[in-house]
């Protein structure tokens, strides 16, 4: 079984990027589980990818 958990306060969370910046993370979350593995932790990005990229059938090798 594989499972993503989020830890949020919604009252802090908040998009911040912009046409300008579009790859700012986003406020208000405080840790995210990939598959079991911490991937931010108390805000911060611990390094890790434990995901997987999930694609619809007869895509594989598509270009976008």
């Amino acid at each position: 079984m594989f499972a993503d958990i989020v830890v949020f306060d919604p009252k802090t969370i908040m998009d911040r990027a912009t046409f300008d910046d579009p790859f700012q993370r986003p406020s208000g979350i405080k840790h995210v589980l990939v598959n079991g593995a911490p991937v931010i932790m108390e805000g911060k990005f611990c390094g890790a990818f434990p995901g997987r990229v999930l694609r619809r059938a007869g895509t594989e090798g598509a270009s976008a």
